[in-house]
């Protein structure tokens, strides 16, 4: 309750009012008429209470059409019912022989990119999507990852998605070449932007249906969209920091930071590079405990880079 003369804050306008009685007084700006009880208007209508709002300053500024597609797919990733895997990884050997390579050795993201590959590979039933036809999981061979690139459209920075085909069987190499030509190739003009164009021109209800087909067709899951995410937005930050990315795949894992940590090792406390990772998983297809003991190889894949650095 506001008792005699008080302070308040009305649609972005500082006023006071002081209660003489039964009578109410009005605002600085003879707009407003206040009651001190309920502090509720008493003579204004919703209406111009909204427009006293409106006449803040602020910018208006058209919002770009291929923020569309990036809410269908938030949409379509929030049925999913998902288990969070948080864990850390030693990447001091990687880090090492990178120093070593010079300008010429792969990046962060193309080894874990293929470390994960790999360790999907020889677990498939990781990258297992359920069909709406005879109830049915189906489970691939190949190992198609997609992740994502920051790109400018239209002036805008948007985060865009490329694939890595088959990326279980191609070399560290020949996956960091893809990663360095997905940054510099213009977005506009390929096949994937001129589908993504006709689709953003559709009415939100059409474009709903059409995710329908992914959504219960493994098949165009994988043609379109590939079979596992991967996206290393957390490698900006600082910190330990990992993001918790909403995704429609089965399996999706993000790389956070690297840090410095110190760790005993042979009785000895050292200096290691450790990088935060976390698998976001759809639990409707795979428990906690095989998600753990995934995420326990995929560790160790990244701890010992030998094999994956010799193919």
């Amino acid at each position: 309750a506001l008792q005699g003369s008080d302070l308040i804050s009305l649609a972005g306008r500082e006023m006071r009012i002081v209660r003489h009685g039964d009578t109410v007084s009005r605002c600085a700006s003879d707009r407003y008429q206040i009651c001190p009880r309920c502090c509720t208007s008493l003579r204004n209508s919703p209406l111009k209470l909204l427009r006293a709002a409106r006449s803040a300053p602020h910018t208006k500024a058209p919002y770009p059409k291929v923020r569309r597609l990036i809410t269908d797919l938030l949409h379509e990733a929030r049925r999913k019912n998902n288990i969070h895997e948080f864990f850390e990884a030693d990447i001091t050997d990687f880090m090492a022989w990178r120093a070593e390579a010079g300008p010429q050795a792969c990046s962060v993201t193309s080894f874990i990119l293929a470390c994960l590959a790999r360790a999907v590979r020889d677990q498939p039933e990781m990258q297992a999507y359920r069909s709406a036809f005879g109830g049915k999981l189906i489970i691939f061979d190949d190992v198609d990852v997609s992740y994502t690139v920051e790109k400018v459209i239209d002036g805008e920075p948007t985060a865009w998605a490329y694939m890595v085909r088959d990326a279980g069987q191609k070399p560290i190499r020949e996956i960091e070449t893809a990663l360095q030509r997905a940054k510099t190739t213009p977005v506009e003009g390929t096949q994937t932007w001129r589908m993504a164009s006709r689709l953003m021109r559709l009415p939100r209800p059409i474009r709903r249906l059409v995710w329908l087909g992914p959504r219960y067709c493994p098949f165009l899951m994988k043609r379109y969209m590939g079979t596992v995410g991967l996206t290393s937005v957390g490698m900006f930050s600082k910190g330990g920091l990992t993001l918790l990315p909403l995704s429609p795949m089965t399996l999706t894992l993000s790389i956070g930071s690297i840090e410095q940590k110190i760790t005993r090792r042979d009785g000895e406390y050292i200096s290691r590079d450790i990088v935060s990772l976390c698998l976001i998983a759809d639990h409707d297809i795979i428990d906690g405990a095989p998600l753990a003991r995934f995420a326990s190889g995929l560790r160790s894949r990244i701890a010992d880079p030998t094999n994956q650095l010799s193919s």
